[in-house]
């Protein structure tokens, strides 16, 4: 019986369809692994926590970093954690600005349960004196029934020889073409005191006219 002699050599495989083994990965320049290095799922003693972390700790300190990453960790440690905390605490907290339209009753009756500085007890008294009132700068007070402590104020800060309330409104009234009657019209139908007298008006007016005058001058000769 005759067949077929088929002869292998050490060069080509035993089967045409014989895969060649896979390389096994034995680290790079960016992960420091060993093969004999412990794995933690050897026989032996079991190792802990502890110790597992800490030599991870060590690999990651030894493992060779790229560029990037190094200028990262330089830009990190320029400002240290404590400059952060310390902005975090001295940030500016919020404070209310400005003029506002409020009812003097609503005033009157919160004051009622503020303590006195003086003796403690709550009731305080909200007052104003028409008498020293300035245009729309109202001048209120605050009284104690008990101890007769007392505190005045107006309703609007100073500004020269008048008051910022005073020289807005006037502003304000400039603005939209209106003049003295125009703003008592409109005190009259807002339930304000009347504004300035005419008199006072029209000194505010002049101020605000040549403040004006002297803002368009610095601005031509910044221009020109």
């Amino acid at each position: 019986m005759t067949g077929k002699i088929r002869l292998y050599s050490s060069i080509t495989p035993k089967f045409s369809s014989q895969r060649p083994k896979k390389r096994r990965f034995c680290g790079n320049c960016f992960v420091n692994t060993a093969t004999n290095e412990p794995t933690g799922l050897e026989s032996g003693p079991r190792r802990s926590k502890e110790s597992l972390v800490r030599d991870e700790d060590q690999r990651k300190l030894h493992t060779p970093r790229s560029v990037s990453f190094r200028k990262l960790q330089l830009k990190t440690e320029e400002k240290p954690e404590s400059k952060l905390e310390e902005e975090s605490i001295h940030d500016p907290e919020p404070t209310i600005t400005g003029l506002r339209f409020i009812d003097m009753e609503i005033l009157a009756d919160i004051f009622t349960d503020v303590n006195c500085k003086e003796c403690g007890e709550a009731g305080l008294l909200f007052m104003e004196d028409e008498v020293n009132r300035k245009g729309c700068a109202s001048s209120l007070h605050l009284i104690c029934n008990r101890c007769d402590w007392k505190r005045s104020f107006y309703s609007s800060r100073p500004n020269g020889k008048s008051f910022e309330v005073n020289r807005r409104f006037v502003y304000g009234m400039r603005m939209l073409g209106k003049g003295h009657a125009g703003a008592k019209k409109f005190c009259s139908l807002m339930n304000m005191p009347p504004p300035p007298a005419a008199q006072s008006y029209r000194k505010a007016s002049c101020v605000i006219k040549s403040i004006a005058k002297e803002t368009t001058k610095k601005a031509e000769e910044v221009k020109s």
